[in-house]
């Protein structure tokens, strides 16, 4: 399972590299593999993904103001990945788009059920290494 969830998060990363240097070549790349999409579901997107990283934003500086510590980038990108379903939804009923316009969501949840796998292995492996003890 480790290395299904290792292969995923390398997919996610290999996807984001190809992303940014298609859209600086010019090439516009919409998640998971679409270069031409209509206006109103770009539209749609951009709304989208504007709310979502407006709520992570609020949410990573009001968490380091009371606990005065940054998250780990993984836990980051998983509440990203929340974010960007629940404003897809929001705007979604808002802005009228058809369900099956919505079908990268289908991609967003499967990345965010392994990343949250791997942010819950990492807490066990951490809690497991807290309590061995080391003689030399």
């Amino acid at each position: 399972m480790q290395r299904i969830r290792k292969f995923g998060l390398i997919l996610l990363f290999l996807w984001f590299a190809v992303a940014l240097v298609a859209d600086l070549s010019g090439v516009k790349l919409f998640f998971p593999f679409s270069t031409e999409i209509s206006g109103q579901e770009e539209l749609f997107r951009l709304h989208s993904v504007r709310f979502a990283v407006g709520c992570l934003l609020l949410l990573i500086i009001f968490r380091y103001l009371c606990q005065l510590r940054p998250w780990p980038s993984l836990t980051v990108v998983y509440w990203y990945a929340i974010f960007l379903i629940v404003s897809s939804c929001i705007y979604a009923v808002k802005m009228d788009i058809k369900l099956d316009e919505l079908h990268y969501l289908i991609w967003v949840v499967l990345f965010a059920v392994l990343i949250r796998l791997e942010i819950r292995q990492k807490i066990r492996e951490t809690r497991e290494n807290i309590y061995k003890r080391d003689y030399f």
